[in-house]
C-alpha cells in the first residue's frame, strides 16, 4: 500500500471532513501529479493545512490511553492487530499484518500529530479497512476486549452523546457465546437502576451481533486497582455501596449476577459506579437442571450444600460460571441453584482487595484455591492493611464467612453497613478516576 492508497482509504472512511479533506486533496495533488511524491513534499503539505479543532472534528473525550498520541513510528517493528467492527479480528497473526513503507507509517504519524486521526484510526486505514459504523452507529476508537469480544468507543450518527459498543465477532460466535450474549440483552431490557449500566439497544449490522450501553469515561475498577493497587476508605466504601444497591435491586428482580468482581464494576468521572455484563445471570430459587451420576436430570437438591465435597469434574468441565478469584463456596458447590449470597461473597472479595491489595485467596493453582475457599476463612484484612477499621473488617468477615449464622443477608444491608463511611458528597468530592 502507499501513500496515495492510504490517502484513497482515509476518503472511502469519512473520518475527517470533506471540506479539510478537500485542502489536504488539493496540496497533495500540486505535489505529486506528473512527478514523484517524496516524504518531505508530502509533510509539507499536511502540515500546511490547518488543523481542525477537536469540536470541529466532534472528537470524543479525552480518554487515558485512546487518545494518548503515541507515534506510530516507534512500533514499525512490531505486528500490529487492529480490529474493526465488520471483522474483530484483535487475534490476526503476523501473516495476516500488512508490512507498511515507512513513507505511510511517518504519513499516519503526522496525520495523528496534527488531531485528523487518532491512532487507532489510522491503523485501521493503513490496513485498507474502512468501515467506521455498526447500524446507525459510527465507530470512534476501540476500548477495549470483553468476555465475548470486543467493545467500541461510537456514537449514534443522530445524537450527541457517546456510547460503549459490545460487539460479538463472526469468528467467536460459538453457540454458547451467542446464547450468553442474547442472554444479556434479554435481561438488561427491563432494567433500570442508577447504579446499572444502561442498556440502550441492540442490533445486527451484517454477520455482527452488537449491542449499545451508555458510556463509561472513567473505565473499570480493575484499571483502577492496577494503578493504585490499595484504595482510599473513602474511595472504596463509596464504590461498593453502589454496586451493593444494583445488587440489592437484581436481586429484587429475581437475578444473580453471577459475576461480580472489578473489571465488571464501571467508573464515571462524575464519581459514579455502575455494574456491567449480565451475560452469566441466573434466576434465583431455580435450580438448574444437574445431571446426576447416572447421566439422568435431576433438579431435586433440598441437601445443605455447604456439607457436599467439591466435585472437581464441575471445574474441569467449565460448568462453574464466573471467576475463580471471586466466586462464593457455595457456587462451586452446588453451581446449579443461584441465590442471592453469592453476589453477596463477589462483592466481598472486590472490597477486600480494594483495601488490601489482594484477593482473599491469592493462590497461584486453581484447585489449591477452590480448597480453601471451601474449607478455610480469609486472612483478617488487617493483617494487610492496619489502617482498615475494625468495623469494615468485620464487614468483610460476614460477607466472606463460611459461618452461616455469621453471614448478611442481602446486598442492601451491606450498603446500608458502608453508609456510615461513605462521604454525602460521594466521590464526586474530588476523587479523581
Amino acid at each position: 500500500m502507499d501513500s496515495s492508497t492510504f490517502y484513497q482509504s482515509i476518503l472511502a472512511s469519512g473520518l475527517i471532513p470533506p471540506e479539510t479533506l478537500a485542502k489536504i486533496a488539493t496540496f497533495i495533488q500540486k505535489r505529486t501529479i506528473g512527478t514523484v511524491s517524496t516524504l518531505d513534499s508530502i509533510l509539507f503539505d499536511i502540515s500546511a493545512v490547518e488543523p481542525v479543532s477537536l469540536e470541529q472534528l466532534q472528537r470524543p473525550p479525552k480518554l487515558k490511553k485512546i487518545f494518548k498520541h503515541e507515534s506510530i513510528l516507534t512500533t514499525t517493528n512490531k505486528k500490529q492487530t487492529a480490529f474493526n467492527p465488520a471483522d474483530a479480528t484483535l487475534d490476526a497473526s503476523a501473516d495476516e499484518h500488512k508490512d507498511h513503507t515507512p513513507e505511510e507509517m511517518q504519513l499516519a504519524d503526522e496525520l495523528i500529530r496534527q488531531g485528523f486521526l487518532n491512532r487507532w484510526q489510522a491503523e485501521q486505514l493503513l490496513e485498507g479497512k474502512t468501515k467506521f459504523s455498526l447500524g446507525e452507529y459510527r465507530i470512534v476508537d476501540a476500548i477495549g476486549k470483553g468476555g465475548y469480544g470486543y467493545v467500541f468507543l461510537g456514537r449514534n450518527v443522530s445524537q450527541e452523546h457517546y456510547t460503549a459498543i459490545k460487539v460479538l465477532p463472526i469468528t467467536k460466535a460459538t453457540p454458547e457465546l451467542s446464547r450468553r450474549f442474547m442472554h444479556e440483552i434479554e435481561v438488561q431490557k427491563e432494567l433500570r437502576h442508577p447504579n446499572l449500566v444502561r442498556f440502550i439497544e441492540s442490533g445486527q449490522d451484517g454477520n455482527v451481533d452488537y449491542m449499545v450501553h451508555e458510556f463509561m469515561d472513567g473505565g473499570d475498577l480493575r484499571s483502577l486497582l492496577r494503578h493504585d493497587a490499595i484504595l482510599p476508605l473513602d474511595t472504596a466504601t463509596t464504590i461498593i455501596a453502589q454496586i451493593a444497591r444494583a445488587v440489592q435491586y437484581l436481586h429484587e428482580n429475581g437475578i444473580i449476577h453471577r459475576d461480580i468482581k472489578p473489571a465488571n464494576i464501571l467508573l464515571s468521572s462524575d464519581g459514579t459506579a455502575k455494574l456491567i455484563d449480565l451475560g452469566l445471570s441466573a434466576l434465583i430459587d431455580v435450580p438448574q437442571t444437574a445431571p446426576n451420576q447416572n447421566g439422568n436430570q435431576n433438579g431435586n437438591d433440598d441437601d445443605d450444600s455447604s456439607s457436599r465435597p467439591l466435585d472437581s469434574s464441575l471445574i474441569t468441565s467449565g460448568r462453574v460460571a464466573g471467576t475463580v478469584d471471586y466466586m462464593a463456596p457455595d457456587q462451586l458447590r452446588n453451581p446449579y441453584r443461584p441465590v442471592p449470597s453469592w453476589d453477596i461473597y463477589s462483592l466481598g472479595c472486590t472490597l477486600y482487595q480494594m483495601l488490601t491489595g489482594t484477593v482473599p485467596f491469592p493462590l497461584n493453582d486453581t484447585q489449591e484455591k477452590f480448597r480453601a475457599k471451601l474449607n478455610e476463612e480469609p486472612k483478617d484484612a488487617r493483617i494487610y492493611n492496619q489502617a482498615i477499621p475494625y468495623d469494615i473488617a468485620d464487614l468483610l468477615r460476614s460477607m466472606l464467612s463460611l459461618q452461616r449464622n455469621y453471614v448478611l443477608t442481602s446486598a442492601g444491608a451491606v450498603a446500608d453497613r458502608l453508609d456510615a463511611w461513605t462521604p454525602s458528597e460521594g466521590l464526586a468530592r474530588g476523587v479523581k478516576f
